[in-house]
């Protein structure tokens, strides 16, 4: 290529570059500009929306303050039950009269730059833009300032949105302009709800404490400080341990921000608390009213409309509709208050009768609540909510945890068959209430009596992971998943060892599956919720969930009442109709349990003592099984008999009930019983546990050669083996199943080990008539009481005794024997408990004429007694009765 063809490429690529260069700086140039007109026609835009949502804000005027509006609660028939918060307790006072480390505590905690900022903190609001924008909500984490939960809570609507935040921002930094900060936190601290319709820290000091607010202590002093956030969940009251655990938290706050020292902080913590009694609630049902207000928080806290669903609550003018039927609950509340279904009352440090109780009763098919009782003798000394309360359920779990997973997976039906055998798995030597082994049982016997090991077995054959997902589907919300009190993998779950417990309320959610043909029904106590202008803003539409297969419930069911018709609830027999039910007991009898269903009703009820080291109670389950069974008698008394639905698709199958197969020859009547199984499901084959085999009589040990009687039974003879019990186990050693004397002896007969020497030097002659048989013979041996003679004709298969009593001679004549016949002999010596030698044998062939013994027998000679014949042979009936009379003492 030539120089000037090389020159002229170059200019044409440089213009190119120029070209290119160029339009990218028009092109950026272009959008810079448009994204610089997008900014101020947003900004501009955003301007005005914002410049628009604060002309409609109200102006500030502490005259002005929103008076609380009242909510109204309504029964199942839209009868209203109560008013809340009409006419709520409010004491103002100066900010002079409160004490520094009351103001100090509540700015530690609610808003320590309250004195830096200008009514709203620019790196509080980042931080939750932040926060909320990687949840993806515009909304939810809040900045405010105590300027703006002041604006809040007087002038604002509690709504959570938007245009809500800009005003509540606005007129916060207003307020700041006009008023100082000590009248900002005056206003403050005289408004703001600490629950039992006090408003204001006068009022609270004076009702929590009977105190002055100048006279409160540092803890005190926290200690209200922290119930504002959640007047509920902080309520000294309800939530003792709750609110003492936000009172140290706050007292750190205040080490942080400089107000206290260390030193202050823990005398204060360390410092007890003393609440005063306070003023009686006196609306019905505060039992049921109460869950109903932790339920209506929950849901607008779900629906996020508003920004603090406690105030709506207490001030926003709510309509709450309820499932409550009110001659229901009262119903219930009379029967826990009743003395005669508790055993020894006594009254706590805190005034509270003890033991308590809890109910809950319910609709399986709707899910409404009809009656929630959380304890007996309710007051401002005893509100706690115990149907929410954790205790260990004992074996009431049983059928949650271990059966009901197990008949859905396949693993085991009714009929199947566990060992109650001991047995270690995890470490852990396993034991039943009372300390007795039944040994191979059908899962229906170990379900209806409640046996512990079966369960253990069967939950550890489903899988513990298993069995706690299908729990938790059915309604139990306390397994503790991690940590070290975590309950996974835990067998003892099976028998209810929780480390938290569960709520009488979810035992209720859990029964109700079973009740309702597997489907679960969300419980409720509210069926909807309207605000202050009438619209509805909630409406309970569950939906239903199938947890269970119509199959597995019944099949569940079916046992269950069983459980009432021949197991540990007889009581509920008295409803005369259908009903399932399980029973639970913890260990040392702390808690009583008895969860009992009908297709109309499920009742969940509880007993024991509030703290676990007060005591005992003797027959735990007897106390919820009377309330239960006059609740569901009462509850039941115009409603028609119902019977649980068999869905089809079952077959009963008579089977073995030590094998859990239909039965074989060798199976014993007593083990021959009858079971339902899915088809596809049913048992296959026959029993393979049950054996016949010759036993002795008198030791039902293996015979030896010496047993003088031998018999045939039945055994079993078990797959797996088992080790009696050890030093390991609380019951004591050398425990086996009590069925372990069903099993096939391996031993031979202790009694029969030896017998006596044989008799030796037989002689056998034939009397002239060919009629009679003399023997003799000899023996030596001193602990012989006697002799047995056998005889057998040429044609007989079997030897056969011709003795009637043991002979005690050492001769015999056998007269009954006919000329011309061969008889065989045989004579067997006979010890003291009746074991038998070997045999001496001998044969003749009798005839006529035959030779006269030498020496004729004495009179009391030992002669055969046949008096068959002696009864066809009327010429020698005198005889035969001489010869009976003359050897009665040696033996006929």
């Amino acid at each position: 290529m030539s120089k000037t063809e090389g020159s002229k490429n170059n200019k044409k690529n440089n213009k190119k570059n120029i070209k290119t260069k160029r339009s990218v700086k028009i092109f950026f140039r272009t959008f810079f500009i448009l994204m610089l007109l997008f900014f101020f026609v947003s900004v501009g835009l955003g301007l005005n929306a914002v410049l628009s949502i604060t002309d409609d804000a109200p102006d500030f005027d502490p005259r002005q303050f929103n008076q609380p509006l009242t909510s109204h609660y309504y029964d199942y028939n839209n009868n209203e039950i109560t008013a809340q918060h009409d006419g709520h307790n409010r004491i103002e006072v100066s900010l002079n009269e409160i004490p520094e480390h009351l103001q100090e505590a509540f700015i530690a905690v609610e808003d320590e730059r309250f004195y830096d900022h200008i009514g709203v903190s620019p790196k509080d609001i980042l931080r939750a833009v932040y926060n909320n924008l990687l949840e993806k909500r515009l909304t939810d984490q809040g900045a405010s300032t105590i300027t703006q939960q002041l604006i809040k809570n007087t002038f604002l609507t509690p709504e959570k949105t938007f245009q809500r935040k800009i005003q509540e921002a606005w007129m916060a930094v207003n307020m700041e302009q006009k008023y100082s900060k000590r009248e900002i936190l005056e206003f403050y601290l005289n408004i703001i709800y600490f629950g039992d319709l006090n408003y204001g820290v006068e009022a609270a000091a004076q009702d929590y404490f009977e105190k002055n607010i100048s006279e409160i202590t540092l803890a005190e002093a926290a200690l209200l400080a922290g119930i504002p956030r959640n007047p509920t969940k902080y309520s000294p009251r309800r939530n003792f341990e709750e609110a003492k655990h936000r009172q140290e938290i706050i007292l750190n706050r205040m080490v942080e921000c400089g107000y206290i020292t260390e030193s202050e902080a823990s005398r204060a913590k360390e410092e007890p608390i003393e609440l005063a009694e306070g003023a009686e609630r006196t609306f019905e049902y505060p039992h049921f009213l109460d869950y109903v207000e932790r339920e209506a928080e929950k849901i607008l806290k779900e629906l996020d409309i508003y920004e603090d669903p406690v105030q709506a609550l207490s001030q926003g003018g709510l309509k709450i509709y309820t499932t409550l039927i009110p001659e229901t609950q009262l119903m219930v509340e009379e029967i826990i208050d009743d003395e005669q279904y508790y055993p020894t009352t006594i009254e706590d440090e805190q005034g509270k009768l003890q033991p308590q109780a809890a109910a809950v009763l319910a609709e399986p098919e709707t899910g409404y609540l009809r009656a929630l009782v959380g304890g007996r003798d309710y007051g401002l000394h005893n509100q706690d909510l115990r149907v929410l309360s954790r205790r260990q359920p004992g074996s009431a779990i049983k059928p949650v945890l271990a059966y009901a997973p197990a008949i859905e997976e396949g693993i085991i039906f009714p009929g199947t068959v566990l060992d109650d055998a001991p047995i270690t798995l995890g470490n852990h030597y396993w034991e039943n209430y009372d300390r007795v082994f039944r040994g191979l049982v059908t899962m229906r016997q170990a379900l209806t009596h409640s046996y512990n090991i079966p369960a253990v077995k069967a939950y550890s054959q489903l899988g513990t992971d298993k069995g706690m997902e299908y729990a938790e589907k059915l309604g139990i919300s306390t397994f503790v998943k991690t940590g070290d009190r975590s309950d996974m993998g835990a067998l003892s779950l099976a028998i209810g060892g929780f480390t938290d417990g569960v709520r009488p309320l979810d035992m209720a959610q859990a029964f109700a599956v079973f009740a309702n043909k597997g489907v679960k029904t969300p419980l409720t106590s509210i069926l909807k919720i309207e605000n202050h202008q009438g619209q509805e803003i909630y409406s309970h539409n569950p939906t239903p969930e199938i947890v269970l297969s119509e199959t597995t419930a019944y099949l569940i069911t079916d046992v269950l009442k069983d459980v009432v018709k021949r197991g540990t609830a007889p009581e509920l027999n008295a409803l005369g109709r259908p009903v399932a039910a399980k029973t639970g007991t913890t260990s040392e009898n702390k808690d009583g349990w008895l969860v009992s269903y009908t297709p109309d009703y499920v009742l969940s009820a509880w007993i024991g003592y509030d703290v676990l080291t007060m005591g005992s109670i003797r027959g735990a389950t007897e106390y919820p099984r009377r309330m239960s069974a006059e609740i569901m008698k009462n509850i039941h008394e115009e409603l028609p008999a119902r019977e649980f639905e068999n869905p089809g698709g079952l077959t009963r199958v008579t089977i073995c009930s030590k094998s859990g197969l239909p039965p074989s020859e060798e199976c014993s009547e007593d083990h021959i019983t009858s079971d339902m199984f899915p088809r596809g499901s049913a048992p296959r084959g026959e029993c393979d546990i049950c054996v016949t085999m010759e036993v002795c009589a008198e030791s039902g040990l293996l015979p030896t050669e010496f047993c003088p009687e031998v018999e045939e039974k039945s055994f079993i003879e078990r797959k797996e083996p088992y080790e009696p019990t050890d030093g390991n186990w609380r019951g004591g050693a050398g425990r086996v199943p009590r069925d372990a004397e069903l099993e096939v002896p391996e031993e031979a007969c202790e009694i029969h080990t030896e017998g006596p020497s044989a008799p030796h030097d037989l002689e056998i002659m034939n009397f002239p008539t060919g009629e009679e048989v003399y023997l003799t013979w000899e023996h030596t041996e001193n602990k012989v009481e006697g002799f047995n003679i056998y005889r057998q004709k040429a044609d007989e298969k079997e030897y056969t005794r011709i003795n009637k009593d043991l002979v005690t001679v050492n001769y015999f004549t056998d007269r009954y024997v006919s000329p011309e016949e061969t008889y065989h002999y045989k004579i067997m010596a006979v010890n003291e408990i009746g074991v038998e030698s070997l045999p001496l044998l001998g044969s003749i062939k009798t005839h006529k004429n035959g030779d006269d013994p030498e020496d004729s027998p004495p009179e009391e000679n030992g002669e055969n007694d046949h008096s068959e014949n002696s009864e066809d042979d009327d010429d020698n009936e005198d005889t035969n009765e001489d010869d009976n009379g003359d050897n009665e003492e040696n033996g006929n």
